[in-house]
């Protein structure tokens, strides 16, 4: 439909309605006396519908001094004599709905811009919005899409913006029924990449999102964390459960690593603070300060006494730490080694026990399971490995049915962390003892 602007300036001093309306689409302008009448005991303002001129250059009517309206205002194409306008003071009624406000400065360096209120797209299909538009600038910077939902924004008395909110309790308090979220974008307009992070939150946790990169989660707050759980100060240091770091990074509490730490060598030692550790350059030794002298963590530890009760040796090592072995499994195998030697020298024995063999068991210390290898002659009738703690209790028998080499898996399954022994026994002589060691 062909777009239709009207201009109506009309000085009237009435306590009733006024109503302004042109009912041709070709331009027509008319012109006359304005009649006044009572309708339902209110006066109304009539200009006769008399023809001045056609086309673009139609005449305008021209009031020169101040119009006043006492009652309602209708103006546009579409107003009718029995347009009913209850509650409302001025209503615009036609096709394409504009106001446009074209300042006319045009000296010195007074503004000049011109702005319009624009109600919906002219176009069939289009859009329905209230927008306000720059015109001189060609551009649109404020737009109400039709349906927006109530309080969508709210601007309150004291200056908070509320979005989705009529109650704004914050500079600005964006309020939504699951994760409220806001969007940063940048697009490549000016050479950049695009990139776009969200900031959200809901009842699981605060986020960070790198939309471009597979909306990644590079940060996360759950909710009901503890206060001062991450602290950044003004002085560069970080603090992990505490508000005042006093180094780059100051943890208060454990701290776990599931891969390495990897500390710079020094060649001169930091500030002597007892718990300091550092990584000497010079020697290439980890170190700490006990609040009297640098020491290296090493195993040169002094062994200051041993004692032997029994089949026990207790070790006492430096700084009060002490070690006890029951050595019966060693000495029984000792013990049947002479036996057998004994034998074979003065002819009682045999030498069919003499190409067994039992192996380290590989690994050696190991976490998930190890492999021990043995050679056992045809001419053996029972074999078996058995396998006891450092305090000689059997800990685990496994038969063995294979001669010849073979070999035998030990897994978690079979023992549990520590240090063991394990011994090749042959129809009943324990011909070779080894050690093995279960760790995490």
């Amino acid at each position: 439909m062909k777009k239709r602007i009207v201009f109506l300036l009309l000085v009237v001093g009435l306590s009733g309605s006024i109503v302004f309306a042109q009912n041709s689409v070709d331009g027509r302008a008319f012109s006359g006396s304005p009649n006044v009448s009572m309708v339902n005991n209110k006066p109304k303002v009539h200009i006769p519908e008399t023809v001045i001129e056609t086309g673009e250059n139609a005449s305008k009517q021209v009031v020169a001094e101040n119009l006043f309206v006492a009652g309602k205002l209708g103006i546009g194409f579409d107003m009718t004599d029995g347009t009913t306008v209850p509650f409302t003071t001025m209503i615009l009624k036609e096709n394409n709905i504009r106001i446009l406000f074209d300042d006319s400065s045009s000296t010195g360096t007074f503004p000049s811009n011109d702005w319009a209120i624009t109600i919906n797209s002219v176009s069939d299909g289009g859009d329905s919005y209230y927008a306000i538009e720059d015109v001189t600038a060609s551009a649109t910077p404020f737009k109400i899409m039709a349906g927006a939902a109530d309080s969508s924004f709210v601007m309150g008395s004291t200056g908070r913006v509320g979005l989705g909110t009529a109650t704004p309790l914050k500079d600005v308090h964006l309020n939504k029924g699951d994760t409220p979220t806001l969007r940063l974008e940048q697009n490549n307009n000016l050479g950049w990449s695009a990139q776009i992070w969200d900031i959200a939150g809901n009842e699981a946790n605060f986020f960070i999102r790198d939309v471009t990169n597979s909306s990644s989660l590079s940060f996360r707050i759950q909710a009901g964390t503890p206060t001062n759980t991450l602290t950044l100060k003004s002085t560069g240091y970080v603090g992990i459960g505490t508000w005042d770091p006093e180094v780059k990074l100051h943890v208060a509490g454990n701290i776990k690593s599931d891969s390495t730490l990897v500390l710079n060598p020094l060649t001169e030692a930091p500030a002597s603070d007892e718990g300091k550790v550092y990584m000497d350059g010079n020697d290439h030794l980890l170190k700490y300060f006990n609040g009297t002298e640098w020491l290296s963590f090493d195993d040169s530890q002094d062994l200051l006494d041993a004692t032997l009760t029994g089949t026990v040796l207790q070790i006492d090592i430096e700084n009060g730490t002490s070690v006890s072995v029951d050595l019966q499994p060693l000495i029984a195998d000792l013990e049947a080694r002479v036996t057998a030697l004994e034998e074979i020298v003065t002819g009682k024995g045999t030498v069919k026990y003499s190409s067994t063999r039992l192996f380290q068991n590989a690994p050696n210390p190991f976490m998930n399971q190890t492999t021990i290898g043995f050679y056992i002659p045809e001419t053996v009738q029972n074999a078996k490995l058995q396998i006891t703690g450092i305090q000689g209790d059997i800990v685990k028998e496994i038969i063995i049915y294979n001669r010849g080499e073979g070999s035998l898996v030990i897994d978690t399954n079979d023992i549990e962390n520590g240090t063991f022994f394990y011994s090749l026994i042959i129809d009943g002589q324990k011909l070779d003892t080894k050690t093995l060691i279960k760790i995490d």
